[in-house]
């Protein structure tokens, strides 16, 4: 498992200056339930990101696959994300599962 994290930081460092890495990913986030102090726990598998990891978990793009991920396979799924504030997300652990490639920043 070492090995492997140093891989992908390598990767990471190595990334040219205009490019961001891109990971296939798992995903675990908590999600505030309405106006309550209360989170609830999800966790999303095989999701694609791109950036370092702090840049995933800040992404608004990544919230959204998150949400996406939770709604699956109900009707109106887009429009949901859409609507979904995204300040009541909070990614907390990201798990790279392979390294894809790099994409433009």
């Amino acid at each position: 498992m070492l090995n492997e994290i140093e891989v992908k930081d390598a990767e990471v460092l190595n990334c040219p200056p205009d490019r961001s890495p891109i990971f296939y990913i798992n995903l675990a986030g908590k999600i505030r339930q309405g106006k309550s102090k209360k989170f609830i726990t999800y966790k999303v598998k095989e999701v694609i990101a791109k950036g370092t990891i702090e840049e995933i978990k800040k992404n608004d793009k990544t919230k959204k696959s998150l949400i996406r991920g939770i709604y699956k396979g109900l009707t109106g799924v887009n429009k949901r994300v859409n609507n979904f504030d995204l300040t009541k997300i909070i990614i907390t652990d990201v798990e790279i599962l392979e390294f894809l490639g790099y994409g433009v920043k």
